[in-house]
């Protein structure tokens, strides 16, 4: 019963949802008012006319994939049920790490994993609910940790957006997909040669205690809206309704943060740091310039927390000064680990497995990038 009671602390969900729609619109009115008013200094205004050009045209293509994006992301959330993945993952077998059930089980996940993060468009918000319904059931770990970072950076969504962003670049696209699987295979990997063993999930308390059994339906701080199921009752009109408000919540929550990015790359296009990052040297003998490019693209992708169904338009406004090379560290590591995907993890799972994760996937994507970088510049 713990699980089903209402929480008298927690306010009601259509007050967290008008909170969240008034905060996103006033933050919108602001931005355009200031842009107005600023563009009118003589000083000023070519500058903010540039940031105001580049924030409408990297916005309005940033809107038109995420909006596919939230629409395939809830449809793979509402319409297709966790038994269809615990059965592809292989859940409710033997774990004892000894057998050869076990290992063949688990690599036939890992493989699953990859294969589903190819071929369902969920996006990275999506996925972590989705990730500890599987490790409940126990999927092995592994396995659903792969299946974590390679959907958000693989999937079809991203793989259409990026090939959109910049202008029908093949390369682009394999290069960001075929490191994001990379990075998700090895991430794996380590937890199958460093086991986890203890408990990963965060133990509920007196304010916010959770059934473990609905654990992949409870809403997450970063968000603010409920993964909703859909009963077995329900009309045509009903499983639409749901499927339809699932998806505007979505698009709220995480279009604040494509807000957001969207004016950081734009002021950078427009400011003095452009002519800075176009005078370094990119050519060969600028190992140490790539690398420290290449961590401030991680850090940006890690805190605009951009939906990775349309960061690819962003990523493409920062490759005008910034080595693509570079950039490629935003676009993998941003959909795998952001500050949205922290806190979401965080209302499910214990601080000390999140912070492996988060270093681990660090880690591995620094260092894959960075061996790209010198095969690269030899």
């Amino acid at each position: 019963m713990a699980g089903t009671s209402h929480n008298p602390l927690r306010p009601s969900r259509p007050l967290r949802q008008s909170t969240v729609y008034l905060l996103f619109l006033l933050v919108l009115a602001v931005l355009v008012f200031t842009i107005t008013q600023v563009s009118s200094s003589p000083v000023t205004g070519s500058t903010a006319v540039a940031v105001f050009n580049s924030f409408i045209g990297i916005m309005l293509q940033g809107i038109a994939f995420l909006i596919v994006g939230v629409l395939l992301s809830s449809a793979v959330r509402i319409f297709i049920p966790v038994s269809f993945f615990e059965r592809v993952f292989g859940a409710h077998a033997d774990n004892s790490r000894r057998s050869v059930r076990y290992v063949l089980r688990l690599a036939s996940g890992m493989c699953a994993a990859v294969l589903c993060g190819l071929l369902l468009p969920v996006c990275d918000c999506a996925v972590i609910p989705l990730f500890a319904s599987l490790v409940r059931k126990r999927v092995p770990l592994p396995a659903a940790v792969t299946f974590l970072l390679c959907a958000p950076v693989a999937n079809p969504i991203v793989v259409w957006s990026t090939y959109y962003s910049f202008n029908g670049s093949w390369a682009a696209v394999l290069q960001r997909s075929g490191y994001g699987i990379l990075v998700s295979v090895i991430v794996g990997m380590l937890f199958v040669l460093f086991p986890v063993k203890y408990d990963i999930f965060k133990k509920p308390d007196s304010h916010d205690s959770v059934n473990s059994a609905e654990a992949d339906n409870i809403q997450g701080p970063s968000t603010g809206h409920h993964h909703k199921k859909v009963s077995e009752k329900a009309t045509c009109t009903q499983v639409l309704t749901i499927y339809l408000e699932d998806a505007r919540d979505e698009f709220f929550s995480v279009g604040g943060y494509l807000l957001i990015g969207t004016l950081i790359a734009s002021a950078l296009g427009a400011s003095a740091l452009t002519a800075v990052l176009k005078s370094w040297p990119h050519g060969s003998g600028t190992l140490p310039a790539g690398l420290v490019l290449l961590a401030v693209m991680m850090l940006a992708g890690f805190v605009m927390s951009v939906c990775s169904s349309s960061d690819a338009v962003i990523g493409r406004s920062f490759s005008t000064y910034i080595p693509f090379d570079s950039v490629l560290g935003f676009l993998v590591f941003g959909p795998m680990m952001d500050i949205k995907n922290v806190l979401m993890l965080q209302s499910r799972f214990n601080r000390r497995f999140i912070m492996r994760l988060v270093l681990s996937v660090a880690g591995t994507c620094f260092a894959a990038m960075a061996v790209r970088l010198v095969v690269v510049m030899i």
